[in-house]
Parts: C-alpha cells; structure tokens; sequence
C-alpha cells in the first residue's frame, strides 16, 4: 500500500510538471474518474475509508448517504473503500490550479480564499457544479458550487466533523440565526424587527463570547456555526447583550428574509421551501402580500414589515389557484440587555 501511494504521488508530480507547461492534464481527470463513484446522478470523490463527497444544489436522498448539508450543499456518502483517495489541503497564495469533473479541465488560478461559510473562495473561471479544485491528482483544494465559486478544505472539515449532521435531519438545526446584519465596520447595518429589540442599527459589535472580531465574516461565522437554541453574549460599544440562537433554515446562497425567525425559508420566486411543524404554512405557498403591501421580489418581504409591523403580520399568500390570508401574532424577543 505505501508503495502503491507512492507511485501515485511520484505520477501526480509529473503530471503537475505537465500543467505549468500548459501540457496535458487528461491523466488527473483520469485519476478524478477512478476515484469516485456515482450516488443518485452525483459524482462523489472518495477521500478515504469508504467516504465519498460531493456537492449538490438540489436534496439528496440515497440508501448510502450518511451526512448531509442542504444548506450549504455538501453529503457523505459511505460505499466500498477503493486504493485511491483525495487529500483536502488549505489554499496556498498564487497557486496554479484546475477545476476537473468528468467532463472538462479548466485551468485558471485561485482568486480568493473562503472567508465565512457565507462568502466562498473565488476560481478565476467559471466551471461545472461539483467540480475539484486541484494541482496534482490526488490533492484538492475544494470543491465547486456555481459559477466560479467553491468551498474550501477549512469549511468541508467543519462539516465532515459535525456531530449534528446526518442522513434524515438534512442540517436543519445545525445552523444558527439571530437577525443582525453588520457592514465591513462592524456596524448593524439591518436588525429583524419581529425578534430584535434591545440592539439598535448604529451599534458597533465589538466581541461575541469575549472573542474579539475582525471583520464582518467573523462576526457572520461566530453566530451563525453554532447550534440553535445556544445563548451567545454580544458586546456592543453601547452595552452587552444575551441573545438565544434561532435555527437557520435558508440555504446559504440564498437571501434569507424577517420570516427566518419565524422558521419559514423562502426562494428567490417567493415560495415556501421551509416552515415549522403545525404552522398554517405550507412548503409551496407563494408570498403575495404582507400588512397590505404587495410583494413582487424577496426584498419587499422585509420592506414591508420595516413599513408596517406593529404586533402582528397578515400574510396572503397563493396555494393551488386559492388565495387566503394567515395572521402571525406572538413573536419572541431573543436579544436581552444585561448589567
């Protein structure tokens, strides 16, 4: 086995050799293809003891899925260990790269490392849904989601490692929302008015649990990679604040909406893609009014309750050529000022 992985590496080099020349890279596809295998339309690498991931924007469902991410898009397969594997490594600067998948070699360069499980790593071109990232067969850096864009080997270990990822609760709960937005400052730029009380746009956040932020992405990955229902402490330069973590149920790459706090997610055609249990919801329901106001796109969903919530929201929304309103009271308040 030493041996076998030895040949294999000694193979790759050469064949990386091959790319800085601009020569053939056709043996790395070929290596691609003979280390996955294909689960419910889906081209999985394997990356060791009969593990193999893939990337898919469309849920997955297969008998040999073991974890999964909706969200993000990322699922474990578990299937028969073969010789070959991938290795995930961290980006290195100005690194010379292709993006590979069954059908194509791209060769272009990183742009830009993953910088929050939000804001992916940039490829200079754009490539194939699930392609690898790699400069020598067996090592990658990532791994395509759409366009030029790519999940790096950081946030694919965080979710090979999530204890509360699996085949049958599709990641749901394993993410967290709390309704603040803050801009390249640090500054709040945006508060969900139906669960934010107490902190205030214009507040700058300073820490979350007495770790001090960089940036806004530190700020996006401190709230946000932890579990629902977890008490966070914000500091602010104004005061601190307890907040209690709500679920995320928006894929990432999806603009989410005020009605996150209430457990609905929403696409980009207004429709219902997720609401809670024994809601007067239901997943397909169409948006077309909130309070009056009529909703054309997913940023007049939060216009309209900036504009118009008191203490309640009517909602009209469209299911199967029936139009009829649902009316949302009670809402919780999850930011409490502390001593």
């Amino acid at each position: 086995m030493v041996f076998r992985h030895l040949i294999i590496k000694i193979f790759s080099l050469f064949f990386l050799v091959n790319i800085t020349l601009g020569l053939d890279f056709s043996k790395c596809q070929e290596y691609y293809l003979k280390t996955s295998k294909t689960f419910s339309g889906i081209n999985a690498i394997h990356i060791g003891n009969g593990l193999y991931l893939a990337y898919s924007s469309k849920q997955v469902e297969d008998s040999k899925l073991i974890k999964s991410s909706p969200l993000i898009g990322l699922y474990l397969f578990k299937d028969e260990a073969i010789n070959r594997k991938f290795d995930l490594l961290n980006i290195k600067k100005n690194i010379k790269v292709v993006a590979i998948n069954k059908n194509q070699i791209i060769q272009g360069k990183i742009i830009k490392k993953q910088t929050s499980i939000k804001n992916l790593a940039i490829f200079s071109n754009n490539m194939q849904e699930n392609s690898i990232i790699s400069d020598i067969c067996y090592q990658i850096y990532g791994i395509s989601t759409n366009g030029n864009r790519f999940i790096d080997k950081k946030y694919i270990d965080f979710f090979l490692s999530n204890n509360d990822l699996d085949s049958t609760k599709y990641a749901i709960s394993a993410y967290s929302y709390i309704g603040i937005d803050v801009d390249k400052n640090l500054v709040v730029s945006k508060v969900n008015p139906l669960i934010i009380k107490n902190i205030k746009i214009g507040d700058k956040i300073k820490s979350i649990n007495d770790n001090t932020l960089k940036t806004n992405d530190d700020f996006f990955d401190k709230v946000t990679i932890v579990k629902p229902n977890t008490q966070i402490k914000i500091k602010t330069d104004n005061s601190n604040f307890e907040i209690n973590t709500l679920p995320l149920n928006t894929p990432f790459d999806i603009q989410n909406t005020y009605l996150e706090a209430l457990g609905i997610a929403i696409n980009k055609d207004l429709i219902i893609t997720n609401n809670p249990p024994n809601s007067d919801f239901n997943n397909g329901d169409k948006i077309l009014k909130i309070n009056k106001m009529n909703i054309k796109n997913i940023n007049d969903i939060d216009s309209a309750i900036d504009s118009t919530f008191r203490d309640d929201l009517n909602i009209l929304v469209l299911r199967r050529n029936f139009e009829f309103f649902i009316n949302i009271k009670g809402f919780k308040n999850i930011d409490r000022m502390m001593e």
